[in-house]
């Protein structure tokens, strides 16, 4: 990780929490370095978006119990 050139360009690359970010086309090592800090702190100071909370055991037991209480009930012939 880090910046290095790759053909005539300079490229970056960090990871940050497991996520991999990228950018090139960079004419001098200095502007791949800069580049690369300021997308670092721009991805340190977002705000995850996308959470999505997952339901806890109690609710999907408490879904189960009143799928199975109409789907078993006892029908009277």
């Amino acid at each position: 990780m880090g910046c290095y050139r790759e053909g005539r360009v300079w490229r970056y690359e960090f990871q940050f929490q497991g996520q991999r970010y990228t950018r090139s086309g960079f004419k001098t090592k200095g502007e791949a370095v800069a580049a690369r800090e300021a997308h670092r702190k721009e991805v340190k100071t977002q705000t995850p978006t996308d959470t999505v909370s997952e339901p806890s055991f109690r609710d999907v037991a408490n879904e189960y119990l009143d799928y199975s209480q109409r789907r078993f009930s006892d029908k009277e012939l």
